[in-house]
């Protein structure tokens, strides 16, 4: 891939309460070799210890330090992807919609994101359809998801991305959802959601897969295969 100036910032995965920038410098390895750009990798406070909206304002705060320090880390602050993981990519939406007016993303990726913290079953079958696949079973979501968050932050826009007031100004999106995952409806709901708002968004299902399948890129070619169409989607939008 012809090299093209521009960042990538990635938010890593774990319920928001487990996973790190070292659990998740594998993905970003993988990400900056398939791409050929640079991947500064963000942490954040994790739950219990540092339940909701802890792990979302230290995102923004993050990524706001970043774009205003361009200079001390060498980087083109008007070229810049956010991209994530699961509750990475819950995060990374939250606060690419934060700070929209501030930050000109230039492209945002998603794996299988969580997107809703809702258990309605006309909106989200996946969550009982695939309830019992691992790693991500509904028992160990509910379970994760007790520690981020009580039921005063479950709607608030700082948490679910989905329940954000409107989400015009966002940049283009390449979403990507496996078939045997809990949250498999909500990463279809949001591409829809940004495409009723005229937003550019690619929906990608991979078929017979299972919550995680980008960290087994050494053993599944589809894993391989969807880093580098992440890759491919923002290089094209730095162009």
């Amino acid at each position: 891939m012809t090299a093209i100036n521009g960042e990538i910032l990635y938010i890593h995965g774990g319920g928001w309460c487990v996973g790190s920038i070292y659990t998740h410098d594998k993905i970003c390895r993988r990400l900056a070799s398939t791409s050929n750009l640079k991947v500064i990798s963000v942490a954040y406070r994790l739950a219990p210890e540092f339940p909701a909206p802890n792990g979302p304002l230290d995102v923004i705060s993050a990524v706001e330090w970043i774009v205003d320090n361009p200079d001390r880390l060498g980087i083109d602050k008007d070229k810049l992807a956010i991209a994530g993981d699961s509750a990475g990519g819950s995060l990374a939406a939250v606060m690419t919609q934060q700070l929209k007016e501030k930050v000109n993303f230039k492209a945002q990726v998603f794996f299988y994101p969580s997107t809703d913290l809702s258990f309605d079953a006309d909106h989200y079958s996946s969550k009982h359809r695939n309830a019992a696949y691992p790693p991500l079973t509904i028992g160990a979501y509910n379970y994760m998801i007790d520690f981020f968050i009580d039921n005063h932050h479950r709607n608030d826009t700082l948490v679910p991305p989905l329940r954000a007031k409107e989400f015009i100004g966002l940049p283009p999106a390449l979403i990507f959802t496996a078939e045997c995952d809990i949250l498999l409806d909500e990463g279809f709901l949001y591409a829809e959601k940004l495409k009723k708002s005229n937003i550019e968004a690619e929906y990608i299902e991979e078929e017979g897969m299972i919550h995680g399948f980008i960290e087994m890129a050494g053993a599944l070619s589809v894993s391989r295969k969807a880093f580098i169409q992440a890759g491919e989607f923002i290089n094209k939008k730095f162009l």
